[in-house]
């Protein structure tokens, strides 16, 4: 604690009118200045010492072992500073730690007389030149944690009721402060709690799953074995070549499709960006979109051609396109079903109009777009916010990774998801991307 120079303070009597306007306006700065502690109780200093004309306004706070009170902020009004760090030890002023023991109320020191001071005297007050002080207790959860001390220097001070009750508050309100800041780090722990928690599961959830695709390959495997020792039989028939062959060619390609599912979940890059046109990238996977859908499946069109250029990688946009296609067909099942693919532009979204991934203000400015729309089952409300969460499903073969890669490569893309859906009423999933 360094020493200041001595300027008496003036000891005329406080108009508490103002008093109360400063405890309002101390209010409104604690309760809005949420987050920022230091902040707070710098402004409480400040305006505490300004109000009482005190020289120094500090605040200490009482060590889990209650052997040294530290000073977490301190004003000098002279010197128009703050600074904090100073320790006053239990060892060398045991009658004042005494005393914050038993502290309930707001107290009045005179530093001279006062016997829970004279340890402080020398090495302390004397130095300051510190008279008369009023300390406030700082409350957390009940207990006396600490100490608001109000210093006046100069000849000693009679404090009237009103400058009492305004030293009180300011004590008041430093716990309320204290307190706040208690529950935002407890509220921003439980959150890291809850990612690592999130990230734990997700990892478990990965282990799992790849045990799952080991053993979908393996089975897959198998089934290539066994046709292809049917194949090697000298009495297969033509009819049966075919067929064998058929269903290798379709067990190769799920596993194929799971192999990529787990590679492309884990690193989806923005690819190789060239300047093209979405329904043109549409059209171009029409006809193989028309093979994977079930005959009871109707498709129709609605292609704008040409839309306004943008930068994309093709190869991507067909992935999304088709896994679309295939979600919807499978949202439809085997019964009789429409699937309407439409392509077209307009301007940033509505945030009003569907729930948007990663969010509305992801996509900015125009856009090109492509829906696929289904008259399949639909989604609940509360499901379509962990749509593209890793390894949720709404399928009861799915692996949860379809939607997901899809959030990724658009993300990297500057675009966004648009998704309406209400059970019984179908889905439709529009894919906005910025155009040049």
């Amino acid at each position: 604690m360094g020493s200041t120079a001595h300027t008496p303070v003036s000891n005329s009597p406080i108009d508490h009118v103002a008093l109360r306007k400063v405890l309002a306006g101390l209010a409104r700065g604690t309760a809005l200045s949420r987050g920022n502690l230091e902040l707070v109780l710098k402004n409480i200093t400040r305006e505490a010492a300004k109000a009482l004309c005190v020289a120094r306004v500090n605040i200490w706070l009482i060590s889990e072992d209650r052997k040294q009170l530290n000073c977490i902020e301190s004003y000098d009004r002279r010197a128009h500073r703050h600074t904090s760090g100073d320790v006053l030890l239990a060892r060398e002023a045991p009658s004042y730690f005494e005393s914050l023991d038993i502290l309930r109320s707001i107290i009045k020191i005179d530093t001279e007389n006062d016997p829970r001071t004279r340890e402080l005297a020398e090495f302390y007050l004397k130095p300051h030149g510190i008279s008369t002080m009023l300390d406030a207790p700082i409350y957390l959860a009940g207990d006396v944690v600490g100490v608001v001390c109000h210093e006046h220097v100069g000849p000693l001070r009679e404090w009237s009721s009103d400058e009492i009750s305004f030293a009180s508050s300011v004590g008041d309100f430093v716990s309320v402060a204290l307190e706040t800041d208690r529950r935002i780090r407890v509220e921003r722990d439980n959150l890291d709690l809850q990612a690592r928690l999130l990230k734990a599961q997700s990892l478990e959830s990965l282990g799992l799953m790849s045990g799952g695709i080991i053993h979908d390959i393996k089975n897959s495997l198998t089934a290539i074995t066994l046709r292809c020792e049917c194949l090697l039989s000298a009495k297969v028939t033509p009819d049966a070549v075919r067929k064998h062959a058929e269903a290798i060619k379709t067990v190769a390609l799920k596993s194929a499709q799971h192999c990529q599912d787990t590679l492309s979940s884990a690193n989806v890059t923005g690819g190789i960006k060239k300047d093209l046109c979405l329904s043109k990238v549409v059209e171009g996977v029409m006809g193989l979109a028309r093979n994977v859908v079930p005959p009871e499946i109707t498709i129709d069109t609605d292609i704008r051609d040409p839309l306004p250029p943008l930068r994309a990688d093709e190869l991507q946009m067909r992935q999304i396109f088709l896994n679309l296609v295939y979600n919807a067909s499978d949202a439809i099942g085997d019964k009789p079903g429409v699937i309407t693919i439409r392509t077209g532009e307009m301007p940033a979204p509505d945030p009003k109009a569907g729930r948007y991934f990663p969010g509305p203000a992801s996509v900015k400015g125009h856009c090109a777009f492509f829906e696929v729309r289904d008259t399949g089952h639909g989604i609940p409300a509360e499901k379509i916010g962990s749509l593209f969460e890793p390894f949720f499903s709404t399928k009861s073969k799915g692996n949860g990774l379809g939607l997901a890669i899809i959030l990724n490569i658009v993300k990297n893309h500057r675009g966004a998801i648009c998704v309406e859906s209400s059970p019984g009423h179908g889905s439709c999933f529009r894919v906005l991307l910025p155009v040049k």
